[in-house]
């Protein structure tokens, strides 16, 4: 066994203050994979021997506090040693993945005070192990030793533990950290240069759907399909340059759609669901923008924050990058932003299976909810169906109109689909048998109730039976329900309270029923608006 040692730093005052940086937890595993894959890409065949993958172990247990991160990349250099433990000296060749000097240093004492390392380096027959405790650093003004052990093997490899750690990584934060480091790596990993494990979990990264439509924007019906990607290739005035893609999603969603800026082909902004949408390209929040396109960009010729987690833009850098972006993806023949502001998609035929079943389910919680029962229970008291919901609901008002007033029969009743959703709920011995039906009518209205029969209508009428049509082309349908089951399960729950509540208060004759469903309906219609601006 042999000791060797070294001062890492004649300023280790810093090393307290690493704890206090601005990461996230996934940033600062990728400062360990950094180094791991540049060693791997550097040196991969320079000793003869040649891999064909990079392997990267990382464990965690949360139990003990415990985190590990384990690789195959040829191990740490005996020369690179000193500067490898030192705060800020950068490797001789900074144009690749490690570049400042600081990522194993500033990730390590962000985790925890005392971390291991021991590294064999792929030339070298001895084991080098290093184990560093910020007290005893500090203690030793900066002096550290390793131990260093025959190895039986010559393999390379580097193993990092760190101990008691101050982050709690729960199973919420483990799930975003598998998430982001497949966003990250997803251009080695896609390339089958990198694998990764988290706790024996190998990562894939997934790339969205192509949107597959006619112009939208175009004049008269267009019949012709085109996929909605493009190249993008413009250089900037600081030299810089930049390259990628941009698209239209076949499956909107929110917090995936947007854009991802890399260099050197690691991601730096736009992880998972942290995308970068520059308000001056996506609009707002709610923009049919924001819900389907989406971009991989490669940016060269641009400073990234030491962390690697922000691309640090100088004076203009960031408005000419985004004024000329913006220009490349609306150009024709493929005007990206246009296309998503027009396209609207259709309802499809999984979602109105889905919406037959969610509207019966919710249907059936309504019915026993317990203002139903008591209506039902109290209607023996009374001598009419608005008799009982005066007792039940005492403050809905005396302003009263005819009973139903402002619903129309269905003009072609006769001709109602016999696949419509009927169900039947009795209240106050009057049957309510209501169809909800998922269709489009011209209407900027989210639902409309309407009679399906003359005999309906008429104020003592025992059976009513009537059909709630909702607008499948609605944006809250046809947008935000048609491939998320658990939205649909929300919207379908809400219409169908919301015509219920509207039966019941036309039922007692109410006289602002009409009012409350046009406020209803501005306001969806409203929402709608904005995220088209």
């Amino acid at each position: 066994m042999i000791d060797t040692n070294f001062k890492i730093t004649p300023d280790i005052g810093v090393l307290n203050a690493f704890k206090n940086f601005n990461y996230k937890s996934w940033y600062a595993l990728a400062e360990y994979i950094d180094n791991s894959l540049q060693s791997f890409l550097t040196k991969n065949g320079k000793y003869g021997e040649i891999r064909n993958i990079c392997s990267i172990q990382i464990n965690y247990d949360s139990q003990r506090g415990y985190l590990s991160i384990e690789d195959n990349a040829f191990g740490i250099s005996e020369s690179e040693h000193a500067r490898a433990f030192t705060a800020g000296i950068p490797p001789s060749n900074s144009a690749g993945l490690s570049e400042f000097g600081m990522g194993m240093k500033s990730a390590s004492f962000w985790f925890c005070p005392t971390w291991k390392v021991v590294t064999q380096p792929i030339d070298s027959d001895l084991d080098y192990q290093y184990k560093i405790d910020v007290k005893d650093v500090i203690k030793n003004e900066g002096l550290i030793s390793s131990l260093v052990n025959k190895s039986q093997t010559k393999k390379g490899y580097t193993k990092i533990e760190l101990f008691n750690t101050f982050r709690k990584l729960g199973p919420s934060t483990q799930t975003k950290i598998k998430k982001h480091l497949s966003s990250i790596y997803r251009c080695y990993l896609n390339t089958n240069q990198l694998e990764i494990f988290f706790n024996d979990e190998k990562l894939k990264f997934n790339s969205p759907e192509i949107l597959i439509a006619p112009a939208a924007y175009a004049d008269g019906d267009s019949k012709t399909e085109i996929k909605w990607k493009k190249n993008i290739s413009f250089s900037t005035s600081n030299g810089g340059k930049v390259t990628g893609f941009v698209g239209i999603r076949r499956n909107g969603s929110y917090p995936q759609a947007g854009l991802s800026l890399f260099r050197r082909n690691r991601l730096i902004m736009g992880s998972d669901e942290e995308k970068y949408k520059p308000k001056s390209i996506f609009a707002g929040s709610n923009s049919f923008r924001s819900l389907r396109v989406f971009g991989e960009l490669h940016l060269e010729g641009y400073q990234v924050t030491f962390s690697k987690d922000n691309f640090d833009f100088r004076d203009d850098e960031e408005e000419e990058f985004l004024d000329k972006l913006k220009e490349e993806m609306n150009s024709y023949p493929l005007p990206i932003l246009l296309q998503a502001d027009k396209y609207r998609e259709k309802v499809n035929k999984e979602t109105k299976s889905n919406f037959q079943k969610l509207t019966n389910k919710a249907f059936e919680d309504i019915k026993l909810t317990q203002k139903i029962e008591e209506l039902n229970i109290t209607v023996a008291e009374q001598t009419n169906l608005q008799g009982g919901i005066e007792k039940i609901f005492p403050n809905l008002g005396k302003n009263k109109i005819d009973k139903f007033e402002g619903i129309e029969i269905k003009k072609d009743y006769l001709n109602v689909s016999k696949e419509v959703n009927q169900n039947s709920i009795k209240i106050a011995g009057t049957t309510f048998n209501i169809s909800y039906n998922l269709n489009s009518f011209e209407s900027s209205d989210l639902y409309k109730i309407e009679f399906q029969d003359e005999l309906s209508k008429r104020p003592e009428a025992k059976i009513v039976n009537l059909i709630i049509n909702i607008r499948e082309n609605h944006p809250l349908i046809s947008q935000f329900c048609n491939t998320n089951k658990e939205a649909l399960h929300v919207l379908t729950s809400i219409i169908v309270t919301q015509s219920i509540t509207e039966i019941l208060l036309r039922s007692n004759g109410q006289r602002y029923v009409g009012l409350y469903k046009k406020c209803f309906n501005e306001i969806i219609e409203t929402i709608d608006k904005t995220m088209r601006d």
